[in-house]
């Protein structure tokens, strides 16, 4: 008579011992799945960090210096003319100029227009720009304008555009004029007719006596 139990048995533990096995397989295999992960997320993390320094590092190079100009001159003048007569002049302590871009850029700015009936009008300002092909000029920071009459403007922004000979600032203004302060929005002075605007919310004080009764505001 056979005895059945080595057989009922051996199955029994082939199965534990295989199950055992292979959990302790899965085990290993998912701990280093999540190793990997970790490991493949931390260099892609240690990569954005150092990509972004370098990116940072680029911007702040970018800032200082934009672009290297082709050429740098210092106290250059240069004057626009036109049928013979004089148009206007500029100056500036420091310039440069970048050919791809067709531009001047220009440092300590004084800029004279030659008005038809002999007058002049006087811009300066600590920046500004000078397109060659346009004749366009861009003046910021510390804008000052000293026109006929006794009149001057301060402004952050001022503009010039030649092909309709027109001085305009689109930044906030304060004008001062003989007995008379204005402030506004807008400013704009005509070169061929001679004429000045100030547009939005303008304030005016008037530093005379109206009726003897001293300064008035309106």
């Amino acid at each position: 008579m056979i005895d059945k139990k080595p057989c009922r048995l051996f199955p029994f533990r082939l199965r534990g011992g295989f199950s055992t096995s292979m959990a302790s397989f899965s085990h290993r295999l998912t701990r280093g799945l999540i190793l990997g992960v970790l490991l493949l997320l931390s260099g892609v993390f240690v990569w954005g960090l150092w990509q972004g320094g370098r990116h940072k590092k680029e911007l702040v190079d970018h800032d200082v210096e934009p672009l290297e100009a082709e050429m740098k001159l210092r106290d250059m003048e240069y004057t626009e003319m036109r049928e013979g007569r004089r148009r206007w002049t500029i100056k500036a302590e420091e310039v440069r100029y970048f050919q791809d871009e067709n531009k001047t850029v220009l440092t300590v700015v004084h800029l004279v227009f030659f008005l038809s009936d002999g007058r002049e009008v006087h811009l300066t300002s600590r920046r500004g720009v000078l397109y060659a092909g346009s004749k366009d000029i861009d003046l910021w920071d510390s804008v000052k304008v000293e026109a006929p009459d006794g009149y001057r403007l301060r402004t952050e922004r001022a503009s010039y555009r030649d092909e309709g000979e027109v001085i305009f600032a689109d930044a906030p203004v304060q004008v001062w004029g003989p007995d008379l302060e204005l402030k506004g929005s807008k400013w704009k002075y005509l070169l061929s007719e001679r004429r000045a605007f100030l547009e939005g919310r303008v304030e005016a004080v008037f530093k005379g006596t109206v009726d003897g009764r001293g300064e008035n505001e309106g």
